[in-house]
């Protein structure tokens, strides 16, 4: 029988959540400190020097704060203008703040805080939803520049800690070093990184997700499978992809009867799901028209509820990458979605 082989290519290419820039000009005639001690405004320029006033540091300059007998009048003046404007921002922001120490001398600090995490600490959880809902692919290391366009490489990586339960083997396959056995933000943003750029092919930003599949004269579509750029990262991992669609040309995009049979076939498998990412808001949508497919998501079962795991936040350590579906995410998402949608397993040995 004469069959059609078709192939569908997304390009998931989904920038961050659109960070904020917050400037102040704070007016304030600073003075250097009488006593011995770095001043508030000199501690403060040097957490800041890298770029980065994070979890530590800002755990730093609050206690340094609290050491008020020991500032002039104008370092506390400081100090109590700085810590009241930071503390508005619960989240990682971009910040400009700049205060004066004479009439012509400005200091401007130009800084990333991430008031949730530090690279080099241990990501936090009790359970492995918890762990994952700390890890977005935004990152502040100087050596990572793909950050952007890891949501491919990141929804992997999650999809092999759930499925094999352990961090070192997805780290070893990788190459990225793990130095023990639960990884700091940092070796995680080192290893999506490496993932990513070991899976680009093209070059080009993202990485392609495709499908191929047979399309008989009937209308009927079977045969179909994953390739492209998303699935060399899932080889690299182990991993099997097995696309989920619809049994005819017509049905293409119904998939609520694919997707129960996975589960029931692979209790414990999870899902790549194409999405939406409007990264100045951060908010996700199903692909559309108007909104096309340029991020990827993970999704898994736990008991009788289903959850999301989005690294497209932008925040680490805040808890904000996963969310409990609701039936109607669940048929909005996976069970009508026009977007690429793949099961994930674990290869056999």
């Amino acid at each position: 029988m004469m069959k059609k082989i078709h192939t569908d290519f997304f390009h998931c290419r989904a920038g961050l959540k659109g960070i904020a820039l917050a400037g102040l000009l704070a007016l304030m005639p600073v003075r250097p400190a009488c006593a011995q001690s770095p001043s508030f405004a000199e501690l403060l320029m040097n957490v800041t020097a890298d770029g980065v006033l994070d979890r530590q540091d800002y755990k730093q300059i609050r206690l340094e704060a609290k050491k008020t007998a020991q500032m002039d009048p104008e370092d506390q003046q400081l100090s109590r203008h700085f810590l009241g404007f930071i503390s508005k921002h619960k989240q990682f922001v971009k910040i400009t703040y700049r205060f004066y120490r004479s009439s012509n001398d400005a200091t401007r600090l130009d800084f990333f805080f991430a008031p949730n995490y530090t690279e080099t600490e241990q990501v936090p959880g009790n359970t492995w939803p918890e762990v994952l809902s700390h890890i977005s692919q935004n990152d502040t290391l100087a050596e990572t520049q793909q950050d952007r366009f890891r949501c491919g490489a990141s929804a992997l990586l999650s999809a092999h800690f759930l499925l094999k339960q352990e961090f070192s083997t997805a780290f070893t396959l990788i190459g990225v070093p793990l130095k023990l056995p639960r990884p700091t933000y940092q070796e995680v943003h080192l290893a999506q990184e490496a993932l990513y750029n070991y899976a680009n092919s093209d070059g080009k930003p993202g990485l392609v997700s495709a499908v191929r599949y047979a399309i008989y004269p009937d209308g009927r579509v079977s045969n179909p499978v994953s390739e492209g750029e998303i699935q060399k990262g899932a080889d690299l991992l182990k991993l099997n992809l097995e696309p989920l669609i619809g049994a005819t040309r017509q049905t293409l995009h119904q998939r609520k009867e694919v997707v129960q049979r996975f589960w029931r076939k692979y209790p414990q498998g999870v899902l790549l799901v194409g999405v939406y990412l409007d990264d100045q808001s951060g908010d996700v949508f199903p692909p559309s028209r108007s909104q096309i497919q340029n991020h990827f998501m993970l999704v898994f079962r736990q008991k009788n509820d289903y959850f999301w795991v989005n690294s497209g936040v932008s925040d680490n350590g805040g808890g904000q990458a996963l969310k409990k579906m609701s039936v109607a995410d669940l048929q909005r998402y996976l069970y009508s979605t026009t977007a690429t949608l793949q099961g994930a397993t674990l290869a056999a040995q």
